[in-house]
């Protein structure tokens, strides 16, 4: 029952944080190590402008390949801001205008995005399913202890009559 409360509490404070205007994204390489590692699971907060962001931040944007990329900002100009990995030698050669900019990255949880990842797939979402059905299963089952009248439901037939 324990498990069950904490699966469904953390199933709320994710739609919570969602509801709020934040976004979670797996860090899929390495360029930001070592202050994001390869896995973490990068929490955004997509309600922040670029008003408020100074070179050091954290952002996340998407590329016009259109991918997503976590990285920080090196410099904050009057085209937008210029971003680089930290793992990398030269900035992206990207400007992030308003129409890239996706929000700045808050919070990380190491590794958490490899569970994530897996959870997206196909497979994960199978696992899960079964996972919740089984908690659902052992939860709602009543367990027997082997006696004889443990039983849930018994069938009580009435008394034979002798009038």
């Amino acid at each position: 029952m324990i498990l069950v409360t904490a699966v469904l509490a953390a199933a709320a404070s994710v739609m919570f944080l969602y509801l709020a205007g934040y976004r979670f994204y797996v860090v899929r390489s390495g360029s930001m190590e070592p202050f994001i590692h390869t896995g973490s699971l990068e929490i955004v907060d997509c309600r922040s402008g670029l008003s408020g962001i100074e070179t050091g931040d954290v952002v996340c944007f998407d590329t016009p390949g259109g991918m997503t990329v976590i990285h920080r900002v090196v410099s904050v100009t009057e085209k937008g801001l210029e971003t680089q990995g930290d793992a990398n030698d030269v900035s992206d050669g990207i400007t992030v205008v308003p129409e890239n900019y996706i929000g700045e990255a808050v919070f990380q949880i190491p590794y958490a995005g490899y569970a994530a990842a897996f959870a997206a797939s196909k497979k994960g979402r199978i696992a899960i399913i079964t996972v919740i059905a089984v908690l659902l299963i052992i939860t709602l089952v009543p367990v027997r202890d082997g006696k004889k009248d443990s039983a849930v439901c018994r069938v009580v037939s009435p008394e034979p009559d002798d009038t």
